[in-house]
């Protein structure tokens, strides 16, 4: 993707640089303790000036397993967050075997990943647990991780 134009407000763009503005990027995501096997994995991004728009998914194969604490790695480095810091972001793991969505919680990991946490109810106010081969629930084929959320860059 290019890069945001060097532009002032009195320029005239061509439609071909109007385009350009906000085009959506493929990526394949990276995700931190999942060993994808024949499970798949996609995503898209859009940087738009200073902010970038995001959304990936992983879908479980036979042999795909996860281990525990899993991050993913943005397309784009964030700016101005440190780790912990949360970001806009929606997540769901979706338990295919028992039709269950599960509500995901994400944090910063420096500024190139997000953590990905399970939402708990084990106390008396909902609370994070890390992803594990059984949190929030035994992984099996069909399952999926989807994320979306926007972040702001350099």
């Amino acid at each position: 993707m290019a890069t945001p134009f060097p532009f002032t407000a009195s320029t005239v763009l061509t439609a071909a640089q109007l385009n350009a503005i906000g085009e959506s990027v493929a990526f394949t995501p990276a995700f931190s303790s999942i060993t994808i096997g024949n499970g798949t994995r996609t995503g898209t991004y859009v940087q738009v000036n200073k902010t970038v728009y995001f959304q990936a998914k992983v879908t479980f194969g036979s042999t795909t397993t996860l281990a525990a604490n899993t991050d993913l790695t943005l397309p784009v480095a964030a700016s101005g967050v440190t780790t912990l810091d949360s970001i806009n972001f929606t997540g769901i793991f979706f338990d295919s075997s028992a039709s269950v969505f599960n509500l995901m919680y994400a944090i910063m990991i420096g500024t190139t990943a997000v953590r990905l946490l399970a939402i708990t109810t084990t106390g008396t106010y909902a609370g994070a647990a890390d992803t594990s081969a059984t949190i929030p629930f035994t992984w099996a084929t069909s399952d999926t991780i989807t994320v979306a959320g926007n972040y702001q860059v350099a």
